[in-house]
């Protein structure tokens, strides 16, 4: 009869114990950023921020054609939503940095000298 009362006092215990334990079912943060713009579209939260990897581009390729070679483009995206229809078709968008060696180019950051970015269209202009 003692054993019974030992082996059902640690049955309960193991019982408090796994119920003490679920008590804590996991626990996590949500943090909800955003703002609001006076603008005819909204940017689509995959498109704000982004990072285009241009790679390590080999000086032998900038310097084809007499100097004005260019590395292999590289696309990216700017998905707008909820645009007014009104002005969705006249949609502009306007990229500022320092000014590269060609007009209406962006300048680079580093040691390298008379390279810049040039930003076309899909079709290449």
């Amino acid at each position: 009869m003692n054993f019974k009362k030992v082996a059902l006092a640690s049955v309960m215990g193991l019982v408090l114990a796994a119920s003490a334990q679920a008590a804590d079912q996991g626990h996590g943060k949500v943090t909800f950023t955003g703002s609001i713009i006076d603008a005819p579209c909204s940017i689509n939260p995959d498109s704000i921020d982004q990072t285009v990897n241009l790679g390590q581009v080999s000086n032998v390729a900038l310097k084809a054609s007499g100097n004005t070679g260019t590395s292999v483009p590289r696309n990216f995206e700017i998905k707008l939503e909820n645009c007014d229809t009104t002005t969705l078709k006249s949609v502009k968008t306007t990229f500022t940095g320092a000014e590269g060696v060609t007009d209406g180019s962006l300048g680079i950051t580093g040691t390298a000298k008379g390279a810049s970015i040039i930003l076309t269209n899909g079709d290449g202009e």
